[in-house]
């Protein structure tokens, strides 16, 4: 711990004769550049002060106008008129209205996006063993060295360009591509998935029948109607039967009326002009199955992988028999072939 103390100790002192050798009359842009808070003042909260680098100014009030440096004095102005004027030593700015102060700023050093890092005790130490430097400067006085500063240290010996080179990775290996094999499974490679890749038969509405034989008890107000699916299940539903004299309710139209994905929506509309709906799940696709055993090709490329190449023309009869050891011509060959 004295050692660490000892090193930042002659770390400031050797700062403070550099900065007093070098020294500064006039105030940098890029030292005040930022964001600054109202110091030691009543109903202070919230109340801040943005000075940007491109020369613009703008405070919580909603006030915003253009800055200039003339020497060590700020010239805050908002469109042809001069609003007030300042000084900034030591990351304090001092704002003067008509030759009278009227608010003394603190500038809000920020570390990390949104994280203002207090650093004003150390600079207060730091001013304590004989620092004259900016807040600023005793910031970067602390920063360490880059990975490739301390690569160089280490004992490497390329350039900066060379050491970020050396840090990427060999190139990985192709994956392989999934193949449909000849038991209609995915294969990766010579993996079996055990996934089929030709999707299950979606299921429809075959017919809708009046039961006619229906005997349960909500028969006797109501009329039941099957319907009767494409992968062999069915379903029932009643429609209750009109008073004694009205006409009864039937059906005038059952059809597709939307869907959301794999789900098909049906709509009955009745002679009375009532409505009802059900729906209908369907299996997903071989595509779709594809996709979520790691298929990243459209459907259409997917399509296209499922064709195989054409095979070759296959020999005429003629040439097979030339082949076997006949010698005449095909003419002579075809006439062979006619019985006497």
């Amino acid at each position: 711990m004295k050692n660490k103390i000892f090193f930042v100790i002659i770390m400031m002192l050797s700062l403070v004769l550099i900065l007093s050798l070098s020294g500064c009359a006039t105030v940098k842009p890029e030292e005040i550049v930022g964001k600054y808070h109202a110091q030691n003042q009543e109903d202070a909260e919230g109340v801040w002060l943005e000075i940007k680098g491109d020369n613009t100014w703008v405070d919580s009030t909603g006030a915003s106008g253009t800055y200039k440096i003339v020497q060590e004095e700020i010239i805050f102005e908002s469109g042809d008129e001069v609003k007030f004027s300042g000084t900034f030593v030591d990351g304090v700015l001092t704002l003067l209205k008509d030759g009278e102060i009227f608010g003394v700023w603190e500038k809000e050093i920020v570390s990390n996006p949104g994280t203002a890092l207090k650093f004003e005790q150390v600079y207060a130490y730091a001013q304590e063993a004989g620092y004259t430097g900016t807040l600023e400067q005793l910031i970067e006085a602390f920063k360490g060295d880059s990975a490739y500063q301390l690569a160089v240290l280490q004992g490497y010996k390329g350039s900066e360009k060379d050491w970020l080179e050396s840090l990427k990775g060999v190139a990985g290996k192709d994956g392989k591509t999934p193949t449909i094999g000849i038991n209609g499974n995915w294969w990766i490679g010579d993996l079996d998935m055990g996934i089929s890749a030709t999707g299950k038969d979606g299921n429809g509405i075959l017919k809708i029948e009046k039961d006619e034989n229906n005997m349960s008890a909500e028969s006797s107000d109501s009329d039941c109607y099957i319907i009767y699916f494409t992968n062999g299940t069915t379903t029932e539903f009643y429609i209750k039967k009109g008073q004694q004299g009205q006409k009864g309710n039937g059906i005038e139209s059952v059809e597709k009326t939307g869907s959301e994905g794999l789900i098909d929506i049906y709509t009955i509309t009745f002679t009375d002009g009532t409505t009802t709906t059900f729906t209908v799940t369907n299996g997903k696709s071989a595509y779709d199955l594809a996709v979520e055993n790691g298929y990243r090709g459209t459907v259409e490329e997917w399509l296209a992988s499922l064709v195989g190449e054409a095979g070759a023309t296959g020999k005429s009869a003629y040439e097979l028999a030339v082949e076997n050891g006949y010698e005449g011509s095909e003419e002579q060959w075809l006439n062979s072939l006619v019985g006497s």
